[in-house]
């Protein structure tokens, strides 16, 4: 009968030790992912402040008075303005695309 409480309080204590080293491991995992929580929370301020800045922008260049040309613009080197326009509109909307592809892959 000592035999069995003996194993008996050798198979608690096993236990107790697997339930505190689990509970260490969910400490660190709740620790690390509370970092990780505040870490994108700061990130969130920060874009927020960033879109509040361009919205600001926006509105004030909406405000801003349009300028028109009073007359057309001459071409440059044998390319029009509206040529040279368009090209620069394509690499842009390439860089966009290229950096909306890098922010996928990220997440």
């Amino acid at each position: 009968e000592s035999d069995a409480l003996r194993a008996s309080v050798n198979a608690a204590h096993e236990r107790e030790v697997q339930l505190r080293e689990k509970l260490e491991g969910v400490d660190t995992g709740a620790a690390s992912r509370q970092q990780r929580q505040q870490a994108l929370e700061r990130r969130v301020v920060e874009l927020r402040a960033e879109v509040q800045g361009l919205q600001t922008e926006l509105v004030a260049a909406a405000k801003a008075p349009a300028c028109k040309p009073a007359t057309a613009t001459p071409p440059v080197n044998g390319v029009s303005n509206d040529e040279t326009t368009w090209a620069a509109n394509r690499l842009l909307e390439a860089k966009v695309a290229s950096l909306r592809e890098q922010l996928k892959q990220r997440r």
